[in-house]
């Protein structure tokens, strides 16, 4: 999943050039069909080691 961030949002349809916690949580919602909190998210993001 954490791939996918090695793009741009907007390679994703966001209107954004940089992934923000918030972005990368609606983009895993839109992909997956998993709602995570923005608390899990950004914990996920640190624990990958993804620096946005």
């Amino acid at each position: 999943m954490f791939d996918a961030l090695a793009k741009s949002p907007d390679d994703h349809g966001f209107d954004a050039t940089r992934w923000t916690p918030e972005l990368v949580r609606v983009f895993i919602e839109r992909e997956y069909g998993v709602s995570y909190s923005l608390g899990h998210v950004r914990r996920l993001i640190r624990d990958a080691d993804v620096s946005l």
